[in-house]
């Protein structure tokens, strides 16, 4: 019995952690696999854009709206929004899922034509739509609440200083012995 009310206990904590809280990111991506979080304005090409909303604990809708830096020198020409979708990304959109959904949500994808003017380390950014309550990214979760949810700059023309967060790490070669002894 006493073990029966230690492994309810544990999972009762692990449901109740403030990381189950958590409504997930709305980011920007220029391929559909969310790997490429950054890119180069190249003059006379096209650029799209991938709006992708992440949540682990699940989410039925979210509002927001997409920004740019006043020194990206972009245009933007169009968007194709993906389930049903109020207003547009440049002036603030909503969207209802339908059904609580997880994992990688595919909310839009928006087209510019690219001059080569954009400055090293311009930006397109996530922010909370002009009508959102919070001021910031709304995610409506399973239940109804309407949480705040988080993004990451995507850069224009990215260097070394600008703050890449989906960069991938360098990695050194190691051996097994040397990844153990991190652990003993």
């Amino acid at each position: 019995m006493m073990k029966a009310i230690c492994i309810m206990s544990t999972f009762a904590g692990l449901t109740l952690s403030p990381v189950a809280a958590q409504p997930g990111y709305v980011d920007l991506f220029t391929d559909t696999l969310y790997t490429n979080c950054e890119f180069y304005d190249v003059g006379g090409t096209l650029v799209t854009i991938y709006v992708r909303h992440q949540t682990d604990v699940g989410a039925r809708g979210c509002l927001f709206r997409l920004v740019q830096s006043s020194y990206f020198s972009g245009v933007y020409l169009s968007e194709r929004t993906y389930h049903n979708a109020t207003g547009n990304t440049q002036s603030g959109v909503s969207f209802d899922y339908g059904m609580c959904l997880t994992s990688q949500i595919l909310l839009a994808s928006v087209r510019y034509a690219l001059n080569g003017q954009s400055p090293d380390c311009s930006y397109l950014q996530v922010v909370g739509a002009p009508g959102a309550s919070s001021g910031g990214i709304e995610i409506t979760n399973c239940v109804g609440s309407t949480l705040q949810g988080s993004t990451h700059l995507m850069f224009v023309d990215p260097n070394p200083s600008c703050p890449a967060w989906c960069s991938v790490l360098p990695v050194k070669p190691s051996t097994w012995g040397r990844i153990k002894a991190l652990y003993e």
